[in-house]
């Protein structure tokens, strides 16, 4: 093990034993022992947020900075989760580890592959075999309703578009996008007039979609 990676292992450590402080009942941090698992949801997402627009900037120290922050929402979690005999740390670390090594069996086992389209192409295999898929290769339809169920809307519309688009599911100029916008645009005025809540909503999600993912 090097220096750099033993001095690691004792900074995790180090943050470990300070959050499992703060989370003590006998002089403990009343905010942090006021946290639940859903509580910190929006933290989680808001330091998510952060730390990729500290690496868009490329300002080394925010990017340190913001990885501590959402490395300390792992942390919190697992700590939270330890108290009730739930899941550990250990656990999370034990469980990305093995992922690795599974996906990844032309690094840790004997399968040969040469490029990074066939590295996706065997992830995306290996995946859809442990989620019990029976396809030899991942449906298109498998694929979308994860990340409609998974990522935020628009984040979700970006992919499902670009997931799409691979299987040439998409317009093949920006002219057919317009059609498109006017005719859900057309369908809205109806829906508008006829007082069709429902439909109004349906409708409108078609022209945000079209408007941010293809415009």
């Amino acid at each position: 093990m090097s220096n750099s990676q033993s001095r690691s292992l004792t900074a995790i450590q180090e943050l470990i034993e300070v959050v499992a402080k703060l989370r003590d009942p006998d002089g403990g941090c009343p905010w942090d022992l006021a946290q639940t698992p859903q509580t910190l949801i929006p933290h989680i997402i808001e330091e998510a947020y952060e730390t990729a627009d500290a690496i868009r900037q490329g300002d080394r120290n925010a990017i340190v900075e913001e990885l501590g922050d959402l490395l300390l929402q792992v942390v919190l979690q697992a700590q939270i989760a330890s108290e009730s005999s739930q899941f550990t740390l250990a656990e999370i670390a034990d469980g990305i580890t093995e992922k690795l090594i599974r996906r990844h069996p032309h690094v840790f086992g004997d399968v040969e592959i040469n490029s990074v389209e066939e590295v996706n192409e065997n992830w995306e295999k290996i995946k859809a075999a442990e989620k019990g898929e029976t396809a030899q290769k991942p449906t298109l339809a498998s694929k979308l309703s994860r990340y409609a169920s998974t990522l935020p809307p628009i984040a979700a519309g970006i992919k499902i578009s670009q997931k799409a688009a691979e299987v040439n599911f998409d317009w093949e100029s920006v002219d057919g996008v317009w059609d498109k916008f006017h005719e859900e645009m057309a369908e809205f005025e109806h829906a508008l007039k006829h007082e069709d809540k429902a439909a109004q909503e349906s409708e409108l999600g078609d022209i945000m979609f079209l408007s941010l993912i293809h415009i």
